[in-house]
């Protein structure tokens, strides 16, 4: 019979106290879970140092060994994709002196090793930030969709929860959605990528916990019950392979047969609601929307011109707000990827969705693993 080798540890009072917090606030279960969430962190750490040492330098085998072999071909694809990029450049006369290469090199294999998003083109990803500019206009006249989306998740996963389980909003925005949650005794988390809203957020829902991160490098402490995600906000991610990080970041903050529900804007939503222009006339703020689609990039784009009235004047800002649209068998396959398994999807032919402002648009409901 196999002897399981088990090991003592002592810590310091301040880490005992903070593990004890951990456990009776109920993000985790055990002691042992935050210890062994503790040592993932530490093993992640320890890879991405290897992979530093490889990229610079030769590791041993046994060094080479102890980084995970799919890691390793993530970053040699990633490698491959600059020497092509490099040598394109040189074949169309674009190149760039040797120290400019260099910086350049160096800025695209940062990421590589971590969990920051990569472009196309190699390029970090910074935290998706776009709605900082009217953060406080959005809180004014958009954050009402929050407060109708609560009886559609509450039909769909919140009636099966447990009163006091740990849920996520995920691009919770201005915390709307998150201050239901809390009102309703779920123990609430917000996420969004602007610190703005994310400002609002903690206004508007005092009883929640709020982070700043991007949503395709979601990096939390403890499990969830349930993720929810509203308001199409993953339409904003813009590529199939940046999507699926989102669904295995969610995958692996959810609890056994925990749910993920989340809505996207199909390409039905974009053709029949994207297109004309409206506005919002206040004694302090004006924000005109111009919206349009693209039905060859699969495209939508909001170009938004706002007009603040500031303690110097009227200030001016433009900006646009771009999504990208889907198709079902394609988010289905990709939460299929990310590890979950039983699949729901609804659309406004469902009752609970009857409404203009949810013509065109799907919610989806995923678990994983072992129903409740």
């Amino acid at each position: 019979m196999a002897i399981r080798q088990t090991r003592n540890i002592s810590l310091p009072p301040h880490q005992d106290s903070f593990i004890e917090r951990l456990v009776s606030g109920g993000r985790y279960r055990t002691a042992s879970e935050v210890v062994r969430q503790g040592l993932r962190l530490l093993e992640e750490a320890e890879h991405r140092r290897l992979l530093e040492e490889w990229i610079v330098e030769e590791l041993t085998e046994e060094e080479q060994g102890r980084i995970p072999p799919e890691l390793l071909d993530d970053v040699r694809a990633h490698f491959r994709q600059l020497a092509d990029a490099a040598l394109s450049e040189v074949a169309e006369d674009r190149h760039v002196d040797g120290p400019t290469a260099m910086q350049r090199l160096r800025e695209r294999i940062e990421p590589v090793g971590t969990s920051q998003p990569t472009s196309a083109e190699g390029d970090p990803v910074t935290r998706y930030d776009a709605y900082d500019p009217f953060a406080r206009v959005y809180d004014r006249h958009w954050g009402f969709f929050a407060a109708r989306a609560y009886p559609i998740l509450e039909h769909l996963v919140l009636g099966s929860l447990p009163s006091g389980c740990a849920v996520l909003d995920l691009c919770c925005g201005t915390g709307q959605l998150a201050a239901e949650l809390s009102r309703r005794r779920f123990r609430t988390t917000g996420l969004d990528g602007s610190e703005a809203m994310i400002g609002i957020a903690r206004k508007n829902a005092p009883d929640a916990d709020f982070v700043v991160q991007d949503v395709r490098n979601i990096a939390l402490p403890g499990r969830f019950s349930a993720v929810f995600s509203t308001f199409d906000s993953l339409n904003h991610v813009m590529r199939l392979d940046e999507l699926e990080q989102v669904f295995r970041s969610v995958f692996a903050v959810l609890d056994g047969g925990g749910y993920f529900v989340f809505d996207l804007n199909m390409e039905e939503g974009f053709r029949s609601r994207w297109r004309g222009s409206f506005e919002f006339v206040e004694d302090d703020h004006v924000c005109v929307v111009r919206s349009s689609h693209d039905a060859n990039e699969k495209t939508g784009r909001l170009d938004v011109t706002l007009f603040e009235l500031k303690a110097s004047g009227w200030v001016r800002t433009d900006f646009p707000l771009i999504q990208r649209w889907y198709q079902e068998r394609e988010i289905r396959n990709l939460l299929r990827k990310a590890g979950f398994g039983e699949l729901q999807s609804l659309d406004e032919s469902e009752p609970i969705l009857e409404g203009s402002m949810h013509e065109g648009r799907m919610f989806f409901v995923a678990t994983n693993g072992a129903a409740h």
